[in-house]
């Protein structure tokens, strides 16, 4: 018998999701985060679940981990001490960023700088220049780089990176200083930018590279008390680390590029999203995380999440593949607000892991998004199957204050928190659907997360997304998502000019390479010959125009038709993307070879449809607050439920990591894989079970 392991270390809790391969059922076990060692709440997680399930660790085939340990080393500034060596007159790269404020009239007023990694103290520049084309205009001053070097080792610094201006078109500088820290310092690492990330763009280049000699100890760190656990434990699965574009890498390339894994925990959630949908038999989705601190969504197109080549994690811009995601700072920890002499409002600020709400019972006394559910009568008695009783009466002492503010009753108050959240996801939704010139009516919604099942079908009714898909374990979509993530990089080579200029066989010949490197990526991560897939890109622009779009192609089609019908290509996929035409030349920015192979089979087991009757699986009744009542309505135990079950709301079904809410109008079925499907009931309550 063989399984597979899930584990996501979130800002709250820690989960360990396990699918059993042999006969396609999952376990869960959720546990405190503990953030002053991420490996110590996963230690626990693996610990509690292999002994719930019965399952001997050397059972396990792959142990497949998302972690924000990134984000909590910057956060705690625990990573390594950094020297970084530049070209000379550019010392303040980090320091200048991008020099954008957040708002027109007082935004350096208002803005709060992200610290950059290296302190201005520890960089250094050094005599050399290469221009754009990778011509060398000044050589490099061998003399004076030492002693630059000398000069940041007797600082004490614990690595170098090194990042000089244009090293993406000609990396003979950088590589010639390694050589020099090697000389004086074999043992200390040092990191490339032109390696880490070859591409144009001095500032997200330099961040990166910097980023990764950060964190690189705190992840072999990391990645070798979980190995030494396994090992103790006479188990010995593959390890893979999940990727902020929703794929899999293993861990020795996950300490060799530490970046890669930042948002894994919402990477993975869409991941998740996405096969879920695509078992529901929705190609076309919406997924939709709300954890404690915030929501997460992406549109999930053709079973797989909707990617972008940047995002920002930590306050930073990583110019790295990752899923194209839209956040709103409303989560089950969100605190409400009065403003404005009578303005209800809703985070951005929460109560965060301790105190959390006060229907906690952790010292939290201050109305959040929980409480107001809570108040409802929306949720279970205890949460954590069990391990975390509810104090409902210290949300109603919380939300009442907000109620006095608003001069109205307490349960009145509650459901206007509840629409509120409802209404700012909503708008989150449609921004993430206008990017991709879409509506949200018709599109299938995921609700996942601790907080989305209870949210789905409310927001659905405002924005027309049916069906609303809630999976079985909807409380782990990250862990779920980790068990669908086959592995995946990317292979890049700036270029930067006009396309109809480019000899069509250099760019051939480019393209090989790419590939070559692409398949001993695959080789190194245990992928067979027959299971490799390699695709290629091409990203262009208009000139002088910052939005770029990546194109696929077949570097066998270019000649010159193939450039010709490229361009052509872009400009129609640049009309449909951003509505207009340009009569500037087309330019290509850079080619890209993407390495991947097909994900593993789905983490879940198919069931015959059985009788549609789903009395069975009725806990108990008890009013429920829906619109301006309370209505007497049918808890359902989820573990009951079976395929071919359906649900008439009002109904409430519970499970250990979340509840979901089937509001009055709506019906609940089961489909093959357990998923609960949400619809309008265009029939009505015929089934005699929805306890109104």
């Amino acid at each position: 018998m063989a399984s597979r392991l899930g584990v996501d270390v979130g800002a709250t809790f820690t989960e360990v999701l396990l699918f059993d391969e042999q006969n396609g059922e999952t376990s869960l076990v959720k546990t405190w985060s503990t953030p002053d060692d991420p490996s110590r709440g996963i230690l626990d997680g693996l610990a509690s679940l292999l002994d719930k399930s019965g399952v001997a660790p050397g059972e396990i085939a792959s142990l497949h981990l998302g972690s924000s340990l990134p984000a909590d080393v910057l956060r705690e500034r625990t990573g390594a001490r950094v020297g970084l060596l530049v070209t000379e007159g550019h010392e303040q790269v980090l320091h200048l960023a991008r020099g954008r404020t957040p708002a027109r009239l007082n935004g350096w007023a208002t803005m709060t700088p992200t610290a950059p990694p290296v302190d201005l103290a520890d960089t250094v520049g050094v005599k050399e220049r290469t221009d754009a084309s990778g011509s060398i205009v000044l050589p490099l001053d061998e003399a004076a780089a030492r002693e630059a070097v000398e000069g940041l080792l007797a600082r004490g610094v614990e690595a170098i990176t090194i990042s000089l201006l244009h090293a993406y078109a000609n990396a003979a500088h950088e590589k010639r200083l390694r050589e020099i820290v090697r000389d004086l310092a074999p043992d200390l690492p040092v990191i490339l930018s032109s390696s880490t990330l070859p591409e144009f763009r001095e500032y997200e280049r330099t961040v990166v590279a910097a980023l990764t000699a950060v964190l690189r100890p705190a992840m072999a760190r990391d990645m070798a008390r979980i190995g030494s656990w396994l090992h103790d434990h006479n188990a010995s699965p593959a390890i893979s680390a999940m990727r902020a574009d929703g794929a899999g890498m293993s861990a020795d390339r996950a300490i060799e590029a530490p970046v890669q894994i930042f948002q894994a925990s919402a990477a993975g959630a869409m991941t998740g999203a996405a096969a879920v949908a695509a078992m529901a038999g929705s190609e076309q989705a919406i997924g939709l995380d709300i954890g404690g601190s915030g929501a997460r969504l992406a549109v999930l197109r053709d079973g797989r999440p909707m990617l972008a080549h940047a995002t920002r994690a930590a306050g930073y811009p990583l110019a790295i593949p990752a899923v194209d995601l839209e956040r709103e700072d409303v989560g089950g920890a969100s605190i409400a607000h009065v403003y404005g002499g009578g303005l209800l409002g809703l985070g951005p600020h929460g109560a965060g892991n301790r105190p959390g709400p006060a229907c906690f019972g952790q010292g939290g006394d201050r109305a959040t998004l929980t409480d107001a559910h809570a108040v409802l009568g929306r949720l279970p008695t205890a949460l954590l199957g069990g391990a975390l009783r509810l104090d409902v009466e210290a949300a109603e002492e919380a939300v009442a204050r907000i109620a006095r503010d608003l001069r109205l009753e307490l349960q009145p108050t509650a459901q206007a928190i509840v629409d509120l959240a409802d209404e700012i996801l909503l708008g989150g939704i449609r921004r993430a659907m206008a990017r991709q010139r879409r509506r949200p009516e018709g599109v299938a919604l995921v609700a996942l997360g601790g907080i989305g099942p209870l949210h789905g079908n409310g927001i659905a009714r405002l924005s027309g997304s049916f069906p609303v898909i809630v999976p079985r374990r909807p409380g782990a979509p990250s862990a779920l998502g980790f068990l669908h993530a086959g592995p995946r990089t990317e292979f890049i080579r700036s270029d930067g000019r006009a396309l109809a200029g480019i000899e069509p066989g250099m760019l051939a010949d480019i393209y090989a390479v790419l590939e070559r490197k692409a398949d001993e990526w695959l080789a190194g991560e245990g992928v067979d010959d027959g299971h490799r897939q390699i695709d290629f890109e091409a990203d262009l622009r208009y000139g002088h125009d910052g939005r770029i779009l990546s194109l696929p192609l077949q570097p066998d089609s270019l000649d010159n038709d193939g450039l010709a019908d490229l361009a052509t290509r872009f400009a129609t996929a640049h009309r449909r993307r951003f509505g207009f035409d340009s009569e500037e030349t087309v330019e290509l920015v850079a080619l890209r070879a993407v390495a991947g192979a097909a994900p593993p089979p789905p983490a879940g087991r198919r069931y015959e449809s059985g009788d549609r009757d789903a009395s069975a699986a009725i806990v108990d009744e008890h009013p429920v607050w829906f619109d301006d009542r309370f209505v007497a309505t049918s808890r359902y135990d989820r573990e009951r439920l079976r395929s071919g079950h359906r649900l008439h709301g009002p109904a409430i079904v519970a499970q250990p990591d979340a509840t979901t809410i089937v509001l009055p109008g709506y019906v609940a079925s089961v489909d093959a894989y357990l998923n609960l499907l949400i619809e309008p009931d265009r029939q009505g309550g015929d089934s005699g079970n929805n306890g109104a």
